[in-house]
């Protein structure tokens, strides 16, 4: 029964390590390999009796074949969880064009890569709106879900597949609009400011406007980040 156990909750650890792996909130590739490890270990200890396993734990092939099967429901998951992350991301890294940052690559504190300094601080405030909002609430309810729908023992069938594939589509463009409606705004600023100095250009043709236009595209796309920041939790929340 102990070997049962083990199973099970390797299984369950297998639909867990990629979010562990991927989602900035769980730690993402800032974290030691083994830590990780460990981490989705304990939470797949932790929530068993969710899993609500009666039956004995498969071998051999069969038990390959479900872990292959928990790793594919496991990136699902973590690609449905990054999709409000990257939707963020995605929004500070717009704006980085648009305000001229986009060579002032810093090192990510999430663990993803470098990016631009708006690109860093917007993935960090997605990191504390997912806590701030419940977001561990939700990811166990998301998790239970999950169970529900496909179980640790059983295999999706086809129409299974076809509405995963369908969420996945609408995740994306979700992600998409929520990145355009965050930086849409940043967007007429500079293009308000670009106006404002082609007319100082036009009455004063000596004044350096690309220099006085550079801190200037700049603070106006700071400005109205700050103003709507706000906004980023009922964007979270609508996707």
């Amino acid at each position: 029964m102990a070997l049962s156990s083990i199973t099970w909750i390797g299984l369950l650890a297998c639909r867990l390590l990629p979010a562990v792996l991927f989602v900035p909130a769980f730690g993402g590739a800032r974290l030691p390999v083994p830590a990780r490890l460990g981490l989705a270990m304990c939470l797949a200890w932790a929530l068993m009796p969710m899993a609500l396993l009666t039956q004995e734990a498969p071998h051999g092939w069969v038990c390959l074949a479900l872990m292959g099967k928990e790793l594919a429901v496991g990136i699902v998951l973590a690609f449905a969880a990054n999709c409000a992350f990257d939707a963020l991301r995605m929004a500070g890294g717009w704006l980085d064009n648009l305000a001229g940052t986009q060579r002032s690559q810093v090192t990510s504190a999430a663990g993803q890569g470098r990016g631009g300094p708006l690109a860093e601080l917007h993935a960090l405030l997605a990191v504390l709106i997912f806590f701030a909002l419940g977001g561990p609430e939700q990811a166990l309810a998301s998790l239970a879900e999950s169970l529900r729908l496909l179980p640790l023992a059983g295999f999706p069938d086809s129409s299974l597949l076809r509405s995963v594939g369908g969420m996945a589509i609408d995740l994306s463009n979700a992600a998409i609009r929520c990145a355009a409606a965050l930086a849409l705004p940043a967007g007429l600023a500079v293009v308000l400011t670009d106006g404002l100095l082609g007319l100082l250009n036009r009455s004063a043709p000596g004044l350096p406007v690309y220099f006085v236009g550079l801190p200037l595209r700049m603070s106006a796309v700071l400005a109205v980040v700050a103003i709507g920041l706000e906004r980023l939790p009922d964007l979270w929340i609508g996707l």
